[in-house]
């Protein structure tokens, strides 16, 4: 920008070469820094300001080069701006969500992300309920392992309690059974003394 209003402004340029140039083209002799003083920054400073003439100008193009001048910087501050809060943007967020400081973001990529975390979101939400699931499975097993060694006591006890009793029975009957035998064999001890007292 600077070029263009050195350009424009007919600013003389200073380099070295252009000027030897140019004297060589008007005829008139090299210069050489032999028998002359040194010129210090001050010294070219001054005779740059010195010599630099700029041609008049009309109102009409001075304000039309202003209002140039003046969009192409408002330009170039919006440009910067955008440039700064795309930075802090890009500083500031995450890995996830970083873009280039130029790109915009894609609304379809953005479902497409949205749809990726409800999807991510319900594979936890299925985790969790499979482990739960998992446990529930677990304590299950505990009832039914108590409940089948519960079931198999009783059967048991209900066996052993059936055999006591079935051996009470069996003892009485056989007293039972010893009471008749004995009746019997008295029964049949009277009948002979009985059958030998009559002739």
């Amino acid at each position: 920008m600077f070029a263009r209003l050195c350009n424009l402004f007919g600013r003389a340029n200073v380099d070295g070469r252009e000027a030897r140039e140019r004297r060589k083209d008007a005829g008139l002799p090299s210069e050489s820094n032999e028998g002359r003083r040194r010129w210090t920054w001050r010294m070219w400073r001054a005779r740059r300001h010195t010599s630099s003439t700029a041609p008049d100008l009309s109102k009409k193009e001075f304000k039309k080069e202003k209002e140039r001048l003046t969009t192409e910087l408002h330009l170039l501050i919006q440009l910067r701006n955008e440039q700064r809060d795309h930075l802090i943007d890009f500083k500031e967020s995450s890995n996830y969500n970083r873009t280039k400081p130029t790109q915009k973001k894609n609304p379809f990529y953005e479902q497409l992300r949205s749809t990726k975390n409800q999807v991510l979101s319900s594979v936890h939400k299925l985790e969790m309920g499979i482990i739960e699931a998992q446990e529930n499975i677990q304590e299950l097993n505990k009832w039914i392992d108590y409940f089948t060694n519960l079931h198999s006591q009783l059967l048991m006890e209900k066996n052993l309690k059936m055999s006591v009793t079935q051996n009470q029975k069996n003892k009485e009957v056989e007293i039972d059974w010893a009471l008749i035998e004995k009746y019997l064999v008295d029964l049949n001890l009277n009948g002979r003394t009985g059958a030998d007292q009559q002739p």
